[in-house]
């Protein structure tokens, strides 16, 4: 592969190119390697610009829960065609799924503060 630069993200996916690993690489890879429908939770969230940037695991959703280095699968039967998108080339939820998703598990003050920022850049509506 002479002057191609070739690097591991995930066991099974690679990065081949000139083009350095980018900052979305590892989500990208954990769909590729899980087979998963999208990208969820803190992930998403992030994705979106909803919230600071995540440098947690890589949280998605598929029909199979499982764990693996550097990434969840949340099981979720309930995940309808209208709950997914693609943003930025990658397989999501919405952000009204997203912000559903995580209703429980982020602050009330984060919750706010990512709601006002979906509602400033209209990707959802009261």
């Amino acid at each position: 592969m002479s002057g191609d630069a070739v690097g591991v993200i995930l066991a099974g996916v690679y990065a081949v190119g000139h083009r350095p690993a980018g900052i979305r690489s590892r989500e990208m890879a954990v769909v590729l390697i899980a087979g998963v429908r999208a990208l969820s939770w803190h992930s998403a969230l992030a994705l979106w610009a909803l919230r600071a940037s995540w440098h947690g695991v890589v949280h998605a959703s598929g029909t199979h829960s499982r764990t693996g280095p550097g990434y969840v699968i949340h099981r979720t039967n309930h995940l309808a065609p209208d709950d997914v998108t693609v943003h930025w080339g990658t397989p999501v939820t919405t952000p009204l799924r997203t912000l559903l998703d995580l209703a429980r598990l982020l602050s009330l003050e984060a919750l706010d503060a990512a709601l006002a920022e979906a509602l400033v850049r209209r990707l959802v509506t009261l």
